[in-house]
């Protein structure tokens, strides 16, 4: 009889044990398998967010490319404007009159054909640039003159 109620104890607390790991298992693997499902949106996302940083890259490197090509027509555009500038200098310095011709107004409608516009911007700021004169000495040598 102790024989049995022993059995019968031993039997329950295996029961209660099997029970109890069996619960604690079931936790463990609803656990695990919400892990699992987090790694796997994470590593969507980071996936997706490799492809947007190659994309940044693929632009930053184009941008930079512009940029370049940009600075590189500056650059000309400013060595021939200097060229043109030093040119003219020189001869005005050579030839009095091509002096006097530097300090007159460029007319209208040479200054449209040079804009290829139709003439609606400032034309003084064209006529002081295109003569490599400042605008007070442009406005003192025309003071001079009669309208």
């Amino acid at each position: 009889m102790i024989l049995s109620r022993v059995r019968l104890g031993i039997t329950i607390a295996l029961v209660l044990a099997i029970g109890t790991l069996a619960w604690l298992y079931r936790a463990e693997i609803k656990e695990k398998a919400q892990l699992a499902q987090t790694v796997v949106q994470q590593q969507t996302d980071m996936k997706q967010m490799e492809k947007e940083l190659e994309r940044s890259e693929k632009l930053r490197k184009k941008a930079e490319q512009i940029a370049a090509k940009h600075k590189q027509s500056l650059e000309e555009i400013n060595k021939e404007t200097q060229r043109l500038k030093n040119e003219i200098r020189e001869l005005e310095n050579k030839s009095k009159e091509v002096a006097d011709w530097a300090d007159t107004d460029i007319p209208d409608p040479v200054l449209d054909v040079l804009r290829n516009q139709d003439g609606n911007k400032d034309k003084e700021g064209v006529r002081n640039a295109a003569s490599g004169v400042s605008t007070d000495v442009q406005s003192a040598g025309n003071a001079g003159k009669k309208e």
